[in-house]
């Protein structure tokens, strides 16, 4: 199986001479933004033209949400659990991916659509932070002895950021990509022989890719976090110590207090001990939340990639030989999905 880079497809520029059936695999965030991004790019290429569009986008996936991954996310806009990707790639993302939520951000529809600006306090042990990425935001500024005071941390600094509350922005996504004429079909896929009839597959299915594409270095790392009633909590706190993170990062509808990064751990079920643990260190940093209301606790499997972020093309040989499945691979977020 060969692979090169995904450019060479040249979607927004092919001059299709039939129609070009294009599967988009996996329906959550990372699946339904690229199925917004490929509809996006063949419309304009069709109206630029004045070419007839010649393709059509089906989203397939056994699940689509609220039933995925994706719900559980806290929605903060910035890199997580993100390795063996370079710096100044993540740096392009998150620019990228700031600039059209932030576009987004600034219409009057952009509170149901779940999206909203945040100022973040963030607080290291790590020399090396802060990141490359947040001295680029807007803001940015480094804290004294009061604000590494406060946070425990020998390091601080604070920037403004954007929330992307999970539940409505994926409702948001998919009814863009309704809107742009993309097609939804629910499907357990077990090999591409699935799908023989698209000539071209996104793979965008994260930790399934593990199994579907026999892709080891892929790993789950568990994330459990509480979604509690606290509507005074209006900006970002996260401190990391070593290799744990705590957050505190409000949304629209509840505020996430987390939580966990375990790596290899595939348990879907709630940890009342994690529960309590997460509870008690959000409560150090923010002493109010020990009166907040405990909504919901929630859990989700991060699918981290060892070796980076996974944008690629590779072709597929299908059963009997007949054929290859173009596959343009785009999976291993880790917990970056918003990012």
């Amino acid at each position: 199986m060969a692979s090169e880079e995904p450019s060479s497809l040249a979607l927004g520029n092919t001059s299709w001479t039939r129609h070009v059936s294009v599967c988009v695999l996996g329906g959550a965030c990372i699946g339904l933004s690229t199925a917004v991004a490929l509809a996006q790019r063949l419309r304009s290429s069709a109206s630029s033209s004045g070419r007839r569009l010649n393709a059509s986008i089906t989203v397939v996936s056994d699940s689509f949400p609220p039933h995925t991954t994706s719900n559980v996310a806290a929605g903060l806009v910035r890199p997580f659990i993100v390795s063996g990707t370079s710096e100044k790639l993540l740096e392009k993302w998150t620019q990228a991916t700031s600039e059209w939520l932030g576009a987004q951000a600034s219409l009057a529809t952009a509170p149901e659509r779940g999206i909203f600006p945040c100022f973040m306090v963030e607080g290291s042990d790590n020399p090396d932070d802060p990141p490359p990425f947040a001295k680029g935001c807007s803001a940015f500024q480094m804290l004294g002895d009061d604000g590494k005071a406060k946070l425990g941390s020998p390091q601080a600094w604070m920037y403004e950021t954007l929330i992307v509350q999970s539940g409505p922005y994926l409702v948001y996504l998919k009814r863009l990509c309704d809107e742009l004429g993309v097609r939804f079909h629910q499907q357990t896929v077990r090999s591409m022989d699935d799908l023989d009839r698209f000539q071209l597959v996104v793979n965008c299915t994260g930790l399934s890719s593990r199994g579907l594409f026999n892709d080891t270095s892929l790993t789950p790392v568990r994330g459990q976090v509480l979604r509690v009633a606290a509507p005074w909590v209006n900006n970002v706190t996260m401190v990391q110590k070593g290799q744990d993170y705590t957050y505190i990062i409000p949304n629209r509808d509840f505020v996430v207090l987390g939580g966990t990064l375990q790596e290899g751990n595939w348990n879907k079920a709630v940890d009342e001990a994690d529960t309590d643990d997460i509870m008690a260190r959000c409560c150090t940093l923010v002493p109010s939340l020990r009166s907040a209301k405990v909504l919901e606790v929630v859990v989700g499997l991060r699918p981290h990639r060892k070796a980076g972020v996974r944008i690629e093309l590779e072709h597929v040989k299908l059963r009997g030989g007949h054929r290859t499945m173009p596959v343009v691979h785009n999976y291993g977020h880790g917990g970056s999905g918003y990012t």
